[in-house]
């Protein structure tokens, strides 16, 4: 089975009403942010973001192999 952080559960979805870009941006701790264009979305659709910690990977890494 998987390891349940989280990840699926906790996600974010949005629906896209119409065109624009999608973009994420982190960190918000003052440093320079990284942005990411992700997608540019000609029309409507759907975004989902989901994400996953170095604690929870290396837990599963080091005990279910």
């Amino acid at each position: 089975g998987r390891h349940a952080f989280g990840d699926q559960y906790r996600a974010t979805d949005t629906i896209i009403k119409g065109p624009g870009k999608l973009k994420m941006v982190f960190p918000e701790d003052g440093d320079k942010p990284v942005e990411l264009d992700v997608y540019n979305f000609k029309g409507p659709g759907i975004a989902l973001a989901m994400y996953n910690v170095d604690e929870s990977l290396f837990d599963l890494l080091l005990n279910h192999r």
